[in-house]
């Protein structure tokens, strides 16, 4: 036998002590919690038990509890008020809630720099293909316009961006890409474990509220509470012979055998059965195992959702920086004056182009890395095409589920509802 430690745990289990008096019901929180008197283990308690106990006013690790009509002790750490179940959940949905407010900030902030890595380095593969010289100003005519002489120029065409310094920063923009990718699929992984956790806090708050309002209705049959059948068939048994058969997803009022914690006690059609533990699921389990189900689901479609939105961004990318490549070949020499660009070069002025006031900066397009740059960009913008059908598809078939998933738990939902319903009915009458 199991013996608690302690000089003054002895002298407040002496025979005759007076307990405070007892008024609080407290859940049994632990695997299980064991009763003492005189210093010995009397009986032994599951989770789920609900017991009337009071703080001790010697020692806050200890209670006084009441069971079977007599007094004992136990330890206070294996047990929780109803008011301390319910502020934990509200802490840890309030905690959840904030730490999902900070992680899609962070989300946020993470598509925006890989949109950035993404026009980064389509921009700079424009910008190798791009020349530049300076030409000379001519005279100004009246207050505002500029004539240009035709015959000055100043030296030959010089890269924008060297095509090794393209090369290598492309490489190093694709490595910081895939680990800013690693770090928003942690965070989105995060973010669904907090959710879920939100969620999960509600749907226990719920179940300690409705366990502690069975006790205060009846101190004895509080522990019934509704299980759904989870096998195609369960079998209820009296004196070991098996004598109701249930079919999947009906529902029953069963609490756990305090003897053998494998079997069910059920009550059915008024008389009392047992029944496997493993083929029946309480209610609160159900709905839990819904909630990931769903969320999972909604997940999945949100991720296609936005990861459909960055292929799009991505392909956007490529028209209006082609179209200052895109020249005939039929055009002779390596270089062909390009007279405006839509997007003008030097990304996020790491290759701005400085130059004296009475100088004109003009651009031209080195024709044969331009083609090379525009093949590459069809396969480019080919299998961007292929992703897109191939998530388009995916979302397609996630929304489906989900939808199916919807409608199977709303059916599940109504049934439980009926069987309350019932239940409550039986009881009144």
């Amino acid at each position: 036998m199991m013996k608690l430690s302690g000089l003054s745990l002895i002298l407040l289990v002496l025979p005759g002590m007076l307990a405070p008096a007892l008024a609080e019901p407290y859940l049994v929180t632990a695997k299980t919690a064991w009763l003492y008197a005189k210093s010995r283990q009397q009986w032994t308690l599951v989770r789920g038990q609900i017991v009337e106990a009071k703080e001790h006013n010697w020692d806050k690790a200890l209670l006084w509890v009441k069971y079977r009509g007599k007094q004992y002790v136990t330890r206070r750490k294996y047990f929780r008020s109803r008011d301390e179940l319910l502020a934990k959940l509200k802490a840890q949905r309030a905690g959840a809630e904030g730490r999902i407010i900070g992680i899609n900030k962070q989300l946020d902030a993470h598509y925006a720099r890989i949109q950035q890595f993404y026009s980064a380095i389509v921009q700079i593969q424009r910008d190798a293909a791009i020349y530049y010289k300076l030409r000379n100003l001519g005279v100004r005519i009246g207050n505002d316009k500029i004539a240009f002489t035709t015959a000055a120029t100043q030296g030959g065409y010089r890269q924008i961006v060297p095509r090794n310094k393209s090369r290598k920063l492309t490489v190093q923009w694709e490595k910081e890409l895939a680990e800013i990718t690693a770090k928003t699929q942690q965070l989105e992984a995060e973010r669904r474990k907090q959710i879920q956790q939100v969620f999960q806090a509600h749907l226990r708050q719920k179940h300690y509220e409705a366990l502690f309002q069975r006790y205060e209705q009846s101190k004895k049959d509080y522990e019934f509470a509704p299980y759904r059948v989870t096998a195609r068939v369960a079998r209820l048994y009296m004196k070991q012979n098996p004598l109701v058969t249930l079919g999947q997803d009906k529902f029953v009022m069963a609490r756990p055998n305090l003897r053998n914690q494998s079997v069910l006690t059920v009550e059915y059609n008024g008389h009392t059965y047992s029944g496997h533990r493993k083929y029946f699921q309480k209610w609160p389990e159900v709905e839990e195992e819904q909630l990931k189900q769903k969320l999972k689901l909604e997940d999945k479609v949100r991720l296609l959702e936005n990861g459909l939105k960055l292929l799009a961004c991505r392909m956007q990318l490529y028209g209006p920086l082609a179209v200052g490549l895109q020249y005939r070949s039929r055009v002779k020499g390596d270089f062909v004056f390009i007279e405006s660009l839509t997007i003008r070069p030097g990304l996020h002025d790491l290759f701005a182009i400085t130059y004296p006031e009475d100088r004109l900066i003009v651009y031209a397009v080195n024709l044969p890395r331009a083609r090379k740059t525009l093949k590459n960009w069809k396969k480019e913008v080919d299998a961007l095409a292929d992703a897109m059908r191939e998530k388009t598809e995916a979302l397609a078939a996630a929304r489906k589920a989900l939808s199916k998933l919807t409608s199977k738990h709303a059916k599940l939902r109504k049934k439980y509802s009926k069987f309350i319903n019932r239940t409550l009915e039986t009881k009144s009458d």
